[in-house]
């Protein structure tokens, strides 16, 4: 039976099938009224509604289903809660799918589904329809493809990700991470979750301003002629704020010069302070490099880091000289082995692979090509190292470098 009538907070008439029910004000009772009144055919009422610390049941008053009344109350609040407390969206860029399910299925193991959800880019998304069609036991919801090219842009797919993590986004301080299909967490899920909401800001690990991009911006302003695009790493934690305004902006700055679609020829980006949109040529980097940055916050001109704020970004204030931005800047969640840059990541990786060949990496300490360090190999002293460093993720991993026992033992172990 439905109800046929809420009312809430005060002395309502109601008329329900002809019977006339007085809803006694709240302050009478000394709580708040929340009352849902069914009545069915027979014109009796059936069930207890909780006014206040007492119970209605029937057309009597009386206190035998408060303590019923209140468990409903609670539950009630407790949903609320879920529904409002923070969530972390974890985002896979694949090929095919994530190559070790079965960690991350520890990884999620336990963790209250209200605090997490996960979403898959497949470049071949029948393979990963198939495979979930099969298992999915972490619950991996797959968005639908989009075009994507090595270096040239995997911004899109990460973009298609976040379109669908946002619609099912309720808190403020929603966390949305990057993770790439050979990635694996190094801390448990109640510390990652811990970590991550424990504040509102985006984490974006930046490079040593060396590495920055110097484009020409097109300003009119002489002095603003000239700037930098922020190089960082693909893997950065977005708030909700930032990842709503790189869904709302990547059409804008992703356009293509008419006739060359097959190549990247210009963007369309944002240069801070309010400069509003410029055409800048193709850079040198990955777009994924400078694009997430330069999209959320723009382009910086020369004259003005000194003045700038990133509002909602982590980390110290972002330099462009001096010993600071001689190394890595902002917050690195996910570690990732180049080699050569002084920093947490060459460190770690130092004190990982102080057993060879126990723990091997694929090129250590230098890596001459694009792609990053991969773990062919990794030692119980290797994985914690990882697991007592900083960061919260670890990518690259061979498949089956590390199995579920030793990430049991070792990650998922409280020290």
């Amino acid at each position: 039976m439905q109800p046929l009538w809420r009312a809430q907070n005060g002395g309502q008439l109601v008329r329900a099938h002809g019977v006339l029910w007085i809803l006694l004000v709240c302050a009478t009772l000394g709580g708040a009224a929340k009352v849902a009144l069914e009545s069915p055919a027979t014109n009796s009422f059936r069930g207890s509604t909780i006014l206040g610390n007492y119970a209605l049941s029937g057309s009597k008053l009386n206190t035998s289903g408060a303590h019923a009344g209140h468990q409903m109350l609670q539950d009630k609040a407790k949903d609320s809660i879920s529904s409002s407390s923070p969530k972390v969206f974890f985002l896979f860029l694949t090929l095919a799918g994530v190559q070790q399910p079965e960690i991350w299925e520890a990884f999620f193991e336990g963790a209250p589904p209200h605090q997490r959800r996960a979403f898959v880019h497949c470049k071949k998304k029948s393979v990963c329809d198939l495979q979930l069609s099969v298992s999915n036991p972490f619950a991996l919801t797959v968005v639908d493809t989009v075009p994507t090219s090595y270096c040239k842009d995997l911004v899109s797919a990460m973009v298609q990700l976040l379109a669908a993590a946002l619609a099912e986004a309720n808190s403020s301080g929603d966390k949305f991470v990057f993770l790439s299909q050979s990635a694996l967490p190094v801390k448990p899920f109640r510390d990652v979750y811990s970590t991550l909401v424990a504040s509102e800001d985006s984490d974006v690990c930046i490079a040593p301003s060396s590495a920055w991009e110097q484009v020409d911006l097109g300003t009119s302003s002489k002095h603003e002629q000239m700037g930098s695009l922020v190089k960082h790493q693909q893997w950065v934690v977005l708030n909700r704020a930032h990842a709503q305004r790189l869904v709302d902006r990547w059409p804008q700055v992703h356009s293509q010069e008419r006739g060359r679609a097959a190549e990247w020829t210009t963007w369309s980006i944002p240069v801070m302070p309010s400069l509003g949109l410029q055409h800048i040529r193709s850079p040198h980097h990955c777009a994924d490099e400078w694009a997430i940055f330069a999209t959320i916050f723009g382009a910086v001109p020369n004259t003005g880091l000194a003045d700038a704020t990133f509002s909602g970004l982590s980390g110290k204030p972002l330099q462009s000289s001096g010993a600071a931005a001689a190394g890595g800047q902002g917050t690195c969640r996910t570690f990732v082995h180049f080699g050569g840059v002084p920093g947490a990541a060459r460190d770690v990786a130092q004190a990982a692979v102080e057993d060879y060949p126990a723990t091997r990496l694929s090129c250590y300490p230098h890596c001459t090509s694009s792609h990053p360090a991969e773990f062919l190999a990794i030692s119980d002293k290797g994985l914690r190292a990882l697991r007592s460093s900083a960061y919260l993720f670890a990518r690259k991993f061979t498949r089956g470098a590390v199995s579920v026992e030793k990430y049991r033992r070792i990650v998922e172990s409280s020290g």
